[in-house]
């Protein structure tokens, strides 16, 4: 189901902190996407928010880091020691960790940098941060892969393909105007994420007129959805919640089939 968050979620989890209930806080954020919980921390204060994240599951607290509202983030990351950031750090893309150093108050930005145990990673993120904030080449100076915002999709998809078979390590896409100044940027990660659950998405339709063939209201469907992982099962399935009529959606991270109850009043596949 999709996530709402309510007054009573809110004071039932201060409660738990208050009571350090470990075991019910970490059930309550199980099912939760980072972007939830970092919901969830904007709406508690800097003590709360700093001993709910200790107990996030550490394959995702990057991720909820990077969700967050920027002045919660700071608040959060000041309890934090220079260690503690470097290995949040260490789990990010290079250009989102350099962005984040780039928020650190200016007198701890290097020991935090020279507190980061992958090297490479290190190394990556002291390249970017060598450039001008703002320009292109600041995030560009690891993962060059970009295009211009005047381009159609389909033409933005040739160049990316072309550039890419000339870039080693390719981390992300990075859009520019006529004259190379950056406008924006989108992780290739991120960018795969959201192209296959737009992908998925598209499979249904929503209903707008009355059809005159009789439609089921617990119609079956098994459709395959690729992915890979923990984290696309939770955003498959998320995202076919959020399409009204949809009554039963479950992915199989072996199979790559998708299993659907839909009410074809509301909806159908296309």
């Amino acid at each position: 189901m999709q996530f709402e968050l309510s007054l009573e979620f809110i004071e039932h989890l201060q409660d738990a902190i208050s009571k350090k209930d470990v075991d019910y806080l970490q059930a309550q954020l199980k099912e939760l996407y980072p972007v939830d919980i970092a919901l969830v921390l904007n709406r508690l204060d800097v003590e709360e928010a700093n001993y709910l994240y200790d107990i996030i599951d550490e394959d995702i607290a990057s991720d909820v880091l990077l969700e967050m509202e920027e002045d919660k983030r700071e608040a959060l990351l000041a309890t934090f020691s220079t260690k503690e950031i470097a290995e949040q750090l260490d789990n990010m893309e290079s250009d989102d960790a350099a962005d984040m150093i780039n928020e650190l108050p200016e007198e701890i930005q290097d020991e935090v940098l020279s507190q980061i145990e992958d090297i490479e990673q290190a190394s990556d993120i002291a390249d970017l941060l060598n450039f001008e904030e703002g320009t292109a080449g600041s995030l560009m100076a690891k993962e060059l892969v970009s295009v211009y915002a005047h381009e159609t999709v389909s033409a933005c998809i040739d160049e990316i393909r072309k550039q890419a078979e000339s870039v080693d390590v390719m981390y992300a896409v990075y859009v520019v105007d006529e004259n190379e100044k950056l406008i924006g940027m989108l992780s290739l990660k991120k960018l795969i994420m959201k192209n296959m659950i737009l992908g998925m998405m598209l499979l249904f339709v929503a209903s707008s007129t009355q059809a005159q063939d009789k439609k089921s209201k617990n119609a079956k469907h098994n459709v395959e959805v690729n992915g890979s992982c923990e984290m696309c099962k939770k955003r498959i399935e998320k995202a076919a919640f959020s399409v009204k009529g949809v009554k039963s959606a479950e992915w199989n991270i072996e199979s790559h089939m998708f299993d659907l109850i839909i009410n074809e009043e509301k909806c159908s596949l296309s």
